[in-house]
């Protein structure tokens, strides 16, 4: 699913921030509507407030096949934007990356592999999983990182993400870190990223 702003038609000359967002779990499958509904309760995510409001933005939301994971698919997503950014009128240097569970481990493995993509990300209870992911955590040291997590998450503990904050300033990250780690499941269901996340973008 992709969002345009209003303005995209009329202001030609304009190039645009993109924002995408990678669901959770529950998502998966072909049904785009899946995207509106919120069915894991962790969020929204970003199409239903880029369908009601005027965000000055284009928000990218694809769908994640139902036996695969974010983490798997990263060589798709980088053709994804590769082709997003052909296509349409992208602030090239404001692009950023936020997802939320399974979305947020794929927000640190997509950034990790293809860093010139992102000027921040916003990973919401993921964390990395795969050691082998782990050795590529210096690749977006000096990438700005907003990062949320539920202490009671049921699903990705919160040592999975802070032990990947971590990591992330032991290899000497230059990058602007915040990270609240007594974020509450009350507060991520009411996540609305696109609101607050990236101000001034």
């Amino acid at each position: 699913m992709i969002t345009f702003p209003k303005s995209y038609d009329t202001e030609i000359h304009t190039q645009y921030p993109v924002i995408l967002f990678l669901h959770s779990m529950e998502e998966r499958g072909t049904d785009v509507r899946v995207l509106l509904q919120n069915p894991a309760g962790e969020g929204n995510g970003i199409a239903p407030y880029a369908l009601q409001n005027e965000y000055e933005c284009i928000t990218v939301t694809p769908l994640c096949p139902q036996k695969s994971y974010w983490p798997r698919l990263t060589k798709k997503l980088n053709l994804l934007f590769t082709d997003i950014v052909s296509a349409y009128r992208v602030k090239k240097q404001n692009i950023y990356v936020t997802g939320v569970s399974m979305g947020g481990m794929g927000v640190w493995s997509l950034s990790m592999k293809y860093p010139h993509w992102f000027a921040a990300i916003a990973p919401i209870s993921g964390g990395i999983y795969f050691p082998y992911m782990r050795e590529n955590i210096a690749a977006i040291k000096d990438i700005p990182v907003w990062g949320f997590h539920d202490r009671y998450d049921p699903s990705i503990p919160l040592s999975k993400e802070q032990g990947t904050i971590d990591r992330l300033r032991k290899a000497g990250t230059v990058g602007n870190i915040q990270f609240p780690k007594k974020a509450s499941i009350t507060f991520m269901r009411k996540y609305s990223a696109m609101e607050n996340c990236f101000p001034g973008s």
